[in-house]
């Protein structure tokens, strides 16, 4: 009895290291002065979702991922996050998420009043997804 307590008490400490350590690491970025920002309370102040009638025409050059979205810092330093998911062609087709697709270098375009994003790797593949999310 007293060593499954012990094997208990152990997997709970590991579960609860484990989530403090997402919870401290999840929201870093490099801001202007290369230092860490940590705000759980402004990310969407710091990556705001995009605006449906503006474009974006860059390359990712910074990239973390929060709840199923991209949070995407590009060559000039603009932040912004993006939640899309790939097109469907039929029924059959499986949904993939940005996350599972895009890395730093990549370049997305997205046309004003469009809900469609297109994400080119550095091989010229192109990956067509559609914005699920905008501002307000």
């Amino acid at each position: 009895m007293d060593v499954n307590k012990k094997g208990l008490a152990l997997v709970i400490i590991t579960m609860v290291v484990f989530v403090i350590t997402i919870n401290l690491t999840e929201f870093k970025t490099p801001n202007t002065n290369n230092e860490i920002e940590r705000s759980v309370i402004n990310v969407n102040h710091i990556y705001p979702l995009p605006q449906k009638d503006k474009s974006i025409n860059t390359t990712i050059t910074y990239l973390l991922f929060r709840k199923g979205s991209c949070l995407v810092t590009d060559l000039e330093g603009n932040k912004i996050e993006i939640n899309a998911y790939t097109i469907k062609v039929n029924y059959f087709d499986i949904d993939t998420c940005m996350i599972d697709i895009a890395n730093v270098n990549d370049r997305i375009v997205k046309n004003a009043n469009s809900d469609t994003l297109f994400l080119q790797k550095p091989n010229g593949k192109i990956h067509v997804f559609k914005i699920m999310a905008f501002k307000e």
